[in-house]
């Protein structure tokens, strides 16, 4: 089965027409258990095949549900679930996203444009899928289908984008092709989501996780829904996970420069205008302040490795700069841009000891929104 896939994969590649490739892969593989599909995906990834192109394999897969032969997963009763679990409200996002889809096809151009930036809210859908769910299911050794999918998410996130920048009432009927094409890729995401990730997440995960993804949703806040719905068991686990300072205020941190108890330093962080992630040497995620919310910064990843919190596209970046950082090649990476329509600067900094050994890098993410309003 391996290398049939890997052909079919090549044939793709080759620029073979889809429709004739998806034909003699719903004849092959229409009997095969959708788990042995997902197991090939990862395979493929292993053994280095890009992303981009097992991609298309996953596209194929898909539209295998699609068809007379459907070999599904085995499906899966979201109400089943108590009221508040993050599978429950990521499944209650897709439908109230299917239902907002439904009525945006029916407007007409001005009506269209005035509702059509309501999908910025993909943003926070994708954000929870990929920062909280995925990198669960890296660490149950489940990595294929988060990889491939999390490149399509950035593909629609930059259609999206694009389109709301372009597209105006009066050349609306010039890019109705593109938005259509955005529209349908964003329906079969949510088919992925429900036929696929969704299944396998509620498949592997221990429910310790499942409360540590509940802990972390209200930082990407709600998508498509008026509200995140609340989860006794949540609610719990986060009420025993608050700490009191009460208790350890006058322990003193000394530093060259004077000294601080935990609680003043706690406070200062609280105000600080910047977003600080800190990856030791062995690029752990240790510790971070998110005052901004540029990015997300989802409590679960600490103690996780850095690079399960990067999509696979800028994963080779990531890791040469940290590669130069310990080899001294470099001791800085500074980015200006705009990022989420805000003038934002992300600077990586080296860290060293006295005797100048590696101890890790650090990244500071401002927003620049309001000192800008200050210069002329």
């Amino acid at each position: 089965m391996h290398n049939e896939i890997k052909n079919l994969i090549e044939r793709l590649n080759n620029g073979e027409a889809f429709e004739v490739v998806q034909k003699d892969f719903a004849e092959k593989f229409s009997s095969v258990s959708a788990q042995e599909i997902l197991d090939a995906e990862q395979q493929l990834i292993k053994e280095g095949t890009p992303a981009a192109q097992v991609q298309k394999l996953c596209d194929l897969h898909s539209a295998l549900f699609h068809t007379e032969h459907a070999h599904s997963v085995e499906e899966f009763d979201f109400d089943s679930l108590e009221d508040g679990h993050p599978a429950k409200t990521f499944h209650l996002e897709n439908v109230a996203l299917e239902k907002f889809l439904d009525a945006l096809e029916t407007f007409e151009a001005e009506k269209f444009l005035g509702e059509f930036r309501k999908l910025f809210g993909l943003y926070a859908h994708y954000g929870k899928k990929e920062q909280l769910f995925m990198t669960v299911l890296y660490r149950h050794g489940v990595a294929g289908p988060s990889q491939v999918m999390w490149a399509v998410d950035d593909e629609i996130k930059k259609d999206l984008s694009g389109l709301a920048k372009k597209v105006t009432a009066e050349n609306f009927s010039e890019h109705k092709a593109e938005l259509d094409a955005l529209l349908k890729r964003i329906r079969e995401m949510i088919f992925k989501e429900e036929k696929i990730f969704l299944p396998l997440s509620l498949k592997n995960f221990e429910q310790e996780e499942w409360l540590a993804v509940y802990a972390d949703s209200f930082e990407y806040g709600t998508a498509f829904l008026e509200k995140v719905p609340t989860w006794a068991a949540g609610e719990e686990f986060l009420r025993s996970q608050t700490v009191d300072f009460k208790n350890i205020s006058n322990d003193k941190i000394e530093f060259a420069t004077g000294a601080l108890t935990l609680a003043q330093l706690d406070g200062i962080f609280k105000i600080l205008p910047v977003d600080i992630t800190f990856i030791d040497a062995d690029d752990t995620i240790k510790f971070f302040l998110n005052n901004g919310g540029i990015f997300a910064r989802p409590k679960s990843s600490l103690g996780q490795k850095v690079f399960e919190y990067h999509p696979p596209e800028i994963l080779p970046m990531v890791r040469a700069m940290l590669s130069d950082f310990k080899a001294k090649k470099r001791d800085c990476v500074e980015i200006f841009r705009k990022i989420k329509g805000k003038p934002t600067s992300v600077v990586y900094r080296a860290v060293y000891g006295e005797g100048g050994e590696y101890l890790g890098t650090v990244e500071f993410v401002q927003d620049f929104s309001d000192a800008t309003k200050n210069f002329s």
